[in-house]
């Protein structure tokens, strides 16, 4: 089944019950930054992102640094920030701010902590594993 991410994710929205067989298209179309993007913007125009508090402080890359308020803009910033993505996966700093207690964003810490401790060839491996798995959940949510 070969369908565009737009068209992916009008079918998925449109499911009643997700099959594992569509999440397994979604595991293997966004495997790039490109279509991670595109997905990304699809959830934030389609999901009921909480805006959480405290928020996360992201340093970027090239110096400065923004506030995440939320699970899209935390993974928007990860894949324009691949070094800072590892240094803060390496540190467990997602998973300790997604496990706040005033957060409470169990389900997707452990999906920070497995990527953590998972060995992956290199890090855009890692990276695409965390983007993926948190994409999936954030489309199981919202029905």
């Amino acid at each position: 089944m070969n369908l565009s991410i737009n068209n992916l994710f009008e079918h998925i929205q449109n499911q009643e019950v997700k099959s594992t067989r569509m999440y397994q298209i979604v595991e293997s179309m966004i495997d790039d930054n490109d279509c991670f993007k595109n997905l990304l913007n699809k959830i934030k125009n389609y999901s009921r992102n909480p805006q959480y508090n405290p928020p996360f402080y992201f340093n970027l890359d090239k110096g400065g640094g923004k506030r995440v308020n939320n699970i899209p803009e935390l993974l928007e910033l990860s894949i324009d920030n691949p070094n800072k993505f590892k240094e803060y996966m390496e540190k467990g700093d997602f998973e300790h701010w997604l496990d706040n207690i005033e957060i409470r964003e169990t389900e997707l810490a452990n999906i920070a902590q497995g990527t953590r401790e998972k060995n992956f060839p290199n890090d855009d491996e890692r990276l695409h594993y965390f983007l993926r798995e948190c994409c999936l959940v954030l489309i199981g949510r919202n029905p």
